[in-house]
């Protein structure tokens, strides 16, 4: 009997043991389980993600795609100009985005010659855009007279060479900027100084005592600006247009008699490698349109 109830003891307990390990087994089962779930969704949610990212990617590549620039070097007294002209063309032309290169006639004359790629060409003066005419980089039936600049004389404000009248330009010790002879300011300032060496009123030394008291010349308009606005010149020879916004309380002038007072024209044209004419012929447009000869008139430039 003691043998029997032992086996049966020893019978018992491995079936407690074995039912202990399957319910172990099957919990562990479930856990893993449940695990590898966890990471599926894991793994189906970031694909998703990842997805609907490339998604937006594409879709804002396509709406860049869609726009494309126009691309217009223009003389730098046009630059505070240039911004409302470009804002204003681009809500007419939604798909077009304006990009304005700035610098001296000059200088943008050289780089297009040096194939630089560029829609449109905006010059101060006649002579570089006939230049290039010449050269053949400019589509000759798109050239316009677009608006006209005059020259005046610029003081600092706290007018430190007390200069009230073009004959004081003249006097010893003055400080002078102007712009170099081969930028338009430069050369309409050279035209302006002989016809008032001409006139008994300035005599025949005028030309000589003026150019003496030059201590820099500039070969953008708007450096001369700048060299007036901060003192490091007593006057300088700029466009009317430079005495606009801002600058207009941060500076005097001297006002240039008609009669001595060459205008400077501008000129607009398409060049011959743009690669979206039609937009550039439509921004030459634009410039003569009574919107376009609004905001010019606005920073200080003529009807032509």
């Amino acid at each position: 009997m003691w043998s029997v109830a032992c086996a049966a003891v020893l019978i018992l307990s491995v079936l407690l043991v074995c039912g202990c390990t399957t319910t172990s087994s099957s919990s562990s089962n479930q856990s893993v389980t449940s695990a590898t779930t966890h990471q599926a969704t894991s793994v189906v949610t970031t694909t998703v993600a990842a997805a609907n990212n490339t998604s937006v990617a594409a879709a804002n590549t396509t709406a860049k795609a869609g726009t494309h620039d126009l691309t217009v070097y223009a003389a730098a007294s046009l630059t505070d100009a240039s911004k409302t002209l470009g804002s204003t063309f681009e809500q007419s032309h939604p798909d077009v985005s304006v990009k304005f290169n700035l610098a001296g006639t000059q200088v943008l004359r050289s780089q297009v010659e040096n194939g630089a790629s560029a829609d449109v060409f905006l010059s101060a003066g006649t002579a570089h855009m006939t230049a290039l005419k010449g050269e053949g980089y400019i589509n000759n039936t798109s050239v316009n007279n677009f608006t006209v600049n005059y020259l005046t004389v610029a003081l600092p404000s706290n007018n430190p060479g007390n200069i009230s009248t073009l004959q004081d330009l003249a006097i010893p010790g003055k400080k002078i900027v102007m712009g170099t002879a081969d930028v338009p300011v430069g050369t309409a300032t050279r035209t302006l100084i002989s016809k008032l060496t001409n006139d008994t009123a300035y005599g025949q030394d005028y030309q000589t005592k003026v150019m003496s008291n030059v201590i820099s010349y500039e070969t953008e308009v708007t450096g001369i600006v700048s060299k007036v606005m901060l003192g490091e010149a007593d006057a300088g020879f700029v466009y009317t247009s430079s005495l606009t916004g801002d600058q207009a309380s941060q500076m005097k002038f001297v006002k240039i008699p008609d009669k001595y007072n060459d205008k400077t024209v501008y000129q607009s044209g398409v060049l011959k490698n743009s690669t979206q004419a039609s937009d550039a012929g439509d921004f030459v447009t634009f410039l003569s349109s009574a919107d376009g000869q609004a905001i010019l008139k606005q920073y200080g430039f003529v009807q032509g």
